[in-house]
């Protein structure tokens, strides 16, 4: 080997070393980055011409599967904590439901004040003559409609919430995926022609992680070094050039009003849209899974509205329980709780939506309108037939009625499929004319079982006709209760959600079946059953919503768990050790000495040469 062939070998050599410990600096410096996703940088070291090592390229140190779990991970806990902070706001409308206090000083469930009145009652049972306990009674009543209406304005509230971080959550996306276009052109303008890229994938990367917290994503790189983004659900998001992502706000959200005809249901919030195509709400045949943006539609559109229909049908059931009789006997008119203040308005709404919101104390409970008194003897309502027609201050068997309707099995709820594939029919479901059929046994307002048929025949493609039926009446047969079901596309119901029973000999109470949980798909015939009076529902609404808190409590803990062990994991494996670069460093020093010993060597050997010729 010539002198000026080892000479430009050592050259290239300490030119070698600089840009290796060039980057190793500039993996220190980028240890020090927090503000998203750095990768080591590693140089791609061979032989040149000569046999001098030169640096071919630079790239990332990656590891695909890693990446795509970390991303997993982020979306997954992005929509256990958007879901578990609202969570938490709700359930503090009955944070005190396992108390078994009477006292309603720091109460806030309808659960534990439920039990305060029923506690209320019997103490003006056993004393009709103490005004001081009906006086009582009307507190107790009064705490519990207050809460019914808080929890109407929290729940209102943290779905308004939801839909204003839903509508910040769609502007984040399309802001990401806009900065994700700019980077992803530079990185496949600049695959395949040797310039140092890294810089830009670890930006499109840090993008990407940004990404998967607002809503779950897939990624595949495409051969030309760009990539393309899909939902978790298959819904392309960015392809060459980003999917349009949009969302129409609604800001005011509203129980309903069973006041209005028709009746005002609960507002329903509006969809996310990917190119016109649905990924939230009822209709969303692609809906996406995972990211904060799931866990807000989540809370706004099922469990929030949920709750509020749990809180609706508690304010029902006391309207109907402590219902006022006319002359003939029939609970027909509002009694110790209201939602209207018209006297006439029906105890039992086609709609129980935004009845939580409404329920007040009857005036008529108390003075200056009214007197105590009428809870004992009736006739809160002016319109109705007082009980105690002599005013005997013994008389309690209209508070023991009241104790009794709050206790009785009087709502029931029927869940399961009425297959799609099942015939359609002409005319009304009855005992003569019906697809399917099943049989409930609730109770009345008295305590005393009412067995009901419930009829159901397929009218057409997405409607059925619901009739119950009392077999036992006289003359056998008589119709109770009517309703008409109607399904989406899905499958999932959209309008009869309740149907209100009339039993003829139970002084003409009012029992309610929820067909809120019925399905319409192709799968078989199904149906189960299940009973409870307002005091057990009131208590399963607040175990529900309790268990709701704890079980996305956990899951946000165990969410930010698993992210954290996949974030680290994917550290270890392609982050920045800052030893390792350190021992790297020391190495390419004592290798750039070697080289530059190297050269001055062969500089003595130039020297000596041209002294010997000259």
């Amino acid at each position: 080997m010539g002198l000026s062939t080892a000479m430009d070998i050592a050259n290239t050599s300490l030119a070698t070393n600089a840009g290796l410990q060039a980057i190793v600096s500039r993996n220190v410096s980028n240890a020090q980055n927090t503000s998203g996703y750095v990768s080591a940088k590693i140089g791609n070291v061979v032989t040149g011409m000569g046999g001098a090592a030169i640096i071919a390229s630079i790239s990332n140190l990656t590891s695909a599967p890693l990446f795509n779990a970390m991303l997993a991970g982020t979306s997954k806990n992005g929509e256990a904590q958007a879901l578990s902070d609202g969570v938490t706001l709700l359930q503090k409308t009955v944070a005190d439901a396992t108390s078994t206090t009477d006292s309603t000083t720091a109460a806030k469930s309808p659960s534990t004040l439920l039990q305060a009145l029923n506690s209320a009652m019997q103490t003006y049972s056993s004393s009709p003559s103490n005004p001081s306990a009906g006086a009582a009674v009307v507190t107790a009543a009064k705490n519990l409609a207050y809460a019914l209406n808080d929890a109407t304005t929290v729940t209102q509230n943290v779905r308004k919430t939801a839909d204003e971080d839903m509508v910040t959550s769609v502007a984040t996306i399309n802001q990401l995926l806009t900065q994700f276009q700019a980077v992803d052109t530079e990185i496949a303008k600049g695959t395949g022609t040797g310039a140092d890229l890294t810089d830009a994938l670890d930006q499109r990367s840090a993008l990407l992680q940004s990404l998967s917290k607002e809503i779950g994503i897939s990624t595949v790189n495409n051969s030309n070094g760009s990539m393309s983004i899909y939902t978790d659900s298959g819904v392309t998001l960015y392809q060459v050039s980003p999917r349009t992502v949009t969302m129409q706000a609604t800001t005011v959200y509203a129980a309903g009003d069973p006041k209005t005809t028709p009746a005002t249901p609960t507002t329903t919030g509006q969809a996310v849209y990917i190119d016109g195509v649905p990924v939230t709400g009822a209709n969303a045949f692609m809906p996406i899974q995972s990211g904060a943006l799931a866990g807000y539609a989540n809370l706004r559109d099922n469990v929030a509205v949920s709750y509020q229909s749990q809180l609706d049908n508690i304010a029902g059931g006391l309207i109907s329980a402590f219902a006022e009789s006319n002359a003939s006997g029939a609970k027909v008119y509002q009694g110790l709780f209201t939602y209207s203040s018209s006297a006439t308005a029906t105890v039992s709404p086609a709609s129980s939506a935004g009845l939580a919101g409404m329920i007040q104390v009857n005036a008529g409970a108390y003075p200056p309108s009214g007197a105590y008194t009428n809870i004992r003897d009736g006739g809160i309502n002016g319109n109705a037939t007082p009980q105690n027609s002599t005013s005997a201050a013994s008389y309690n068997a209209l508070i023991l009625g009241y104790i009794g309707a709050t206790t009785a099995t009087n709502s029931g709820t029927l869940s399961g499929n009425l297959p799609s594939t099942t015939a359609t029919g002409a005319g009304s479901a009855g005992p003569l004319n019906y697809s399917l059929k099943t049989s409930i046994l609730m109770s009345d307002a008295q305590g005393a079982p009412q067995t009901v048929d419930v009829y159901f025949l397929k009218t057409a493609a997405n409607a059925w006709d619901v009739k119950a039926y009392d077999p036992n009446s006289t003359p056998a047969n008589t119709l109770v209760g009517s309703q008409t079901l109607s399904f989406n596309a899905s499958g999932a119901l959209s309008a009869g959600t309740k149907m209100a029973i009339v039993v003829p000999g139970s002084g003409s109470n009012t029992m309610s079946l929820d067909l809120s949980s019925m399905t319409q798909t192709a799968s078989a015939y199904s149906i189960s059953q299940s009973t409870s009076s307002i005091t057990s529902y009131s208590a399963e609404s607040a175990s529900w919503l309790n268990g709701m808190y704890q079980s996305s409590s956990n899951d946000a803990s165990y969410q930010t768990t698993l992210l954290s062990q996949a974030s680290q994991a994917l550290s270890n494996a392609t982050g920045v050790n800052i030893d390792q670069q350190m021992s790297k460093m020391l190495e390419y020093e004592n290798s750039y000495q070697a080289s530059a010993k190297l050269i001055s060597t062969i500089n003595s050997m130039f020297n000596s040469l041209l002294q010997a010729v000259s």
